[in-house]
């Protein structure tokens, strides 16, 4: 009897210990399941964006921030030097570091110190940078990135002895340390806030492409696969003080996006699912983030294009600012030299403004995508093309001091550029490339007070016509863009000045006697050019060659004949993104 029932303590025991195990399974299992939905019920988003530097110099490598202020890295005169802003933005202010090239690596958990990495021309360095004093302290020499754990201990990355794609990660640790070889360079090192694990990214020199990877103190690391299978450039991790959310950097090798992962403490394969974008594709390229103390706010780098009008100096044979580089293309002035009529860049908005660019008007409403707009001869009214509605483009005027729209001929194919006749009473106009074969391509011309349209006689095979100030000649480009010559008022026989290999924006000066234009000839060189009128005779004011321009290509000149255009300029700026994440 006893062994009966000692069996049977033991079974009930057994089943006990069963049922304890399903029950703990089963709360870990909800648990999960709850952070899970947590993770899910919402999804993370920005709220608002705010531009926090407007320096215009390169940023480079990492952002740090102690709470008020945000660290980064800035080219200045060829060399890496060291900044901070507020976290509500302002002027940089240098921090107080011997010149060298520096790379802000970390920071202390209570924000006193900096982890910097120098990048002498003889071996790489680990420093720490006291904010409060300003003093430095080599930590260890021949390692070239870092992170410092909450307790203290350092990570870093060996420099290889010879260059090749393998990097060494060593934790110094007391009494030992640790050590691991990987198959690619190593980056980015960041300690997750309770000192567990180590993330970093991991960069295939030959596959051009990156992913991020943890390891734990022991020196075992494993690839991410949740965040980084399906993109080229996963990089710069983040955590948030609290350690709930991983922001990193994740795109192709030409345009990134600010993506963001809730962690899971209890299962964490299951809080590893679904990464979300927060920039969403937006303009610009997005790096570096790092989070606010509260986790409300992500701080990051943009890459953008920044477009500006500049003139050309010829006593420099350089381009200059003007209007303090704003961002305004398309420029035409009226005929009394008062006033400045132009599209606005980005939001394709018509403005008037003084010729030093003051007392800027806005003319349109910005509901309709604008451009090319045209003084009439009198003042009084202004022509530009337009998409409606129904998203087509036509030709239309405003009033000089603003107003209403109108749209002047809605019926019918797209409608081109609409500069003035001499006397007021007609506008022309040519078709766009693409709606109908290059040879059928022809000018119109519009009554304006009639609204009857008809052809240009002798304008077959030609588009974006403009009509000369003194109302002789209309210059237009053929619809191959290989020309640009005049078609006599009057006549029908095309007269081509100037054969390139390419030729657009084709812009008569104040007198009629020559075309401005920009183009390449057929040698290859790139270049602005005018020609004179009748004679044909051909000059290059500007050499071209390197000249970064803008998105939406422009090229023009003032009444006292300087070139004017619009230039590109890559921008990169600090900017606050405020976040709701769940």
């Amino acid at each position: 009897m006893q062994p009966q029932a000692a069996g049977a303590r033991n079974s009930g025991r057994k089943w006990l210990w069963i049922g304890l195990t399903v029950a703990l399974f089963a709360l870990l299992l909800t648990a999960g399941v709850v952070s899970l939905g947590r993770a899910t019920e919402g999804q993370p988003r920005v709220t608002s964006v705010f531009q926090l530097t407007y320096d215009g110099k390169p940023k480079v490598g990492s952002l740090l921030t102690d709470g008020h202020r945000i660290f980064f890295s800035e080219l200045v005169e060829g060399s890496n030097r060291l900044f901070s802003v507020p976290v509500s933005g302002g002027e940089p202010s240098p921090l107080n570091v011997p010149l060298a090239n520096w790379g802000l690596e970390d920071i202390s958990r209570d924000g006193s110190k900096l982890l910097l990495s120098s990048y002498p021309a003889d071996r790489y360095s680990l420093w720490a940078y006291s904010l409060a004093a300003g003093s430095l302290e080599r930590l260890c020499a021949g390692f070239a990135h870092g992170s410092v754990a909450p307790d203290g201990e350092l990570a870093a990355v060996q420099v290889p002895k010879f260059q090749g794609d393998t990097s060494s990660i060593v934790i110094f640790g007391q009494p030992t340390k640790a050590k691991i070889d990987l198959p690619g360079l190593v980056g980015h090192l960041r300690w997750a806030p309770d000192g567990t694990k180590l993330r970093f990214s991991l960069q295939d020199v030959k596959r051009e492409s990156s992913s991020e990877w943890e390891m734990n103190r022991q020196g075992l690391a494993r690839r991410i696969t949740a965040i980084s299978d399906g993109q080229n450039v996963v990089d710069q991790g983040s955590w948030s003080r609290d350690g709930k959310y991983f922001a990193y950097r994740g795109g192709t090798l030409l345009h990134w996006d600010i993506w963001v992962l809730r962690e899971s403490f209890l299962l964490p394969w299951l809080g590893r699912r679904k990464p979300y974008r927060l920039t969403n594709g937006g303009p610009g390229a997005w790096a570096s983030p790092v989070f606010s103390y509260d986790a409300s706010t992500i701080f990051a780098t943009n890459d953008f294009v920044r477009s500006e009008l500049v003139r050309f100096d010829q006593s420099t044979n350089s381009w200059l600012p003007e209007w303090g580089a704003a961002a305004a293309f398309e420029l035409d002035h009226s005929r009394d030299r008062k006033w400045v009529v132009y599209t606005r860049f980005p939001d394709h908005t018509i403005w008037k403004a003084s010729p030093d660019g003051t007392r800027r008007l806005q003319l349109t409403d910005g509901q309709a995508e604008a451009h090319q707009p045209h003084w009439s001869p009198d003042g009084t009214r202004i022509a530009f093309m337009a998409k409606n509605a129904k998203g087509q483009w036509r030709v239309m005027q405003v009033a000089a001091n603003g107003g209403k729209a109108e749209e002047l001929l809605p019926d019918g194919e797209d409608q081109g550029v609409a500069p003035w006749s001499a006397e007021g009473a007609s506008l022309i106009f040519g078709d766009f490339p693409g709606r109908r074969p290059r040879t059928e391509m022809c000018v119109h011309e519009l009554d304006v007070k009639t609204r009857r349209l008809s052809d240009v006689p002798g304008s077959k095979g030609l588009w974006s016509p403009r009509w000369s100030p003194n109302g002789k000649y209309i210059a237009a480009i053929t619809s191959e863009s290989s020309a640009v010559g005049v078609l006599p008022w009057g006549k029908t026989e095309y007269v081509a000045l100037a054969r390139m290999g390419f030729v657009d924006n084709a812009t008569w000066s104040a007198d009629s006697r020559h075309i401005y234009f920009n183009g390449t000839s057929e040698a290859g060189e790139k270049g602005l050019f005018r020609v004179s009128v009748p004679k044909g005779r051909l000059e290059r004011i500007a050499d071209m060659t390197g000249f970064d321009a803008a998105p939406e290509n422009w090229y023009g000149v003032t009444p006292e004949g300087t070139p004017l255009a619009f230039h590109a300029v890559m921008v990169q700026e600090i900017f606050a993104l405020k976040c709701e994440l769940p």
